[in-house]
């Protein structure tokens, strides 16, 4: 029997994790968008998490929302769009990269423990632990 859990996270531009949510697969992705934002002023975002519901939620809180446009069967994108994605992506590398580091230094790639609790605890761990790294280089 195989248990998966994803992980969601919310960076500033330097890589610091200021918001995590370490939850079962078996949820969708868009029902997480909305628990991870907070007062900043705009939102990269993979395209998954790219609706009308969510386009409304960042309207009302007042964030810009830079959430990857993405084709669709018989809609290609236009190369404004095009432009557009290439430059969002300049800042969505961040989270890559942190996931990145995630998995090649603190050894993400799979959880270690069955059970929500344990793993969340573990991966918060991982987190501090990553946090502190980067402040430290920040400091420097």
């Amino acid at each position: 029997m195989t248990y998966g859990y994803k992980v969601y996270v919310k960076c500033n531009e330097q890589g610091v994790v200021n918001k995590v949510d370490f939850i079962k697969a078996a949820i969708h992705d868009s029902r997480v968008f909305e628990s991870l934002l907070g007062k900043e002023r705009e939102t990269y975002a993979d395209s998954v998490y790219r609706s009308k519901k969510h386009e409304n939620i960042l309207k009302r809180r007042g964030i810009e929302s830079e959430i990857q446009k993405r084709n669709y069967r018989h809609k290609k994108l236009s190369e404004q769009e095009i432009k557009e994605n290439k430059v969002n992506a300049r800042t969505r590398v961040i989270v890559a990269r942190v996931f990145g580091i995630w998995k090649l230094h603190y050894g993400a790639r799979k959880c270690r423990y069955v059970g929500l609790a344990r793993n969340r605890i573990k991966f918060f761990l991982l987190v501090i632990s990553y946090n502190l790294k980067v402040s430290c280089r920040l400091m420097r």
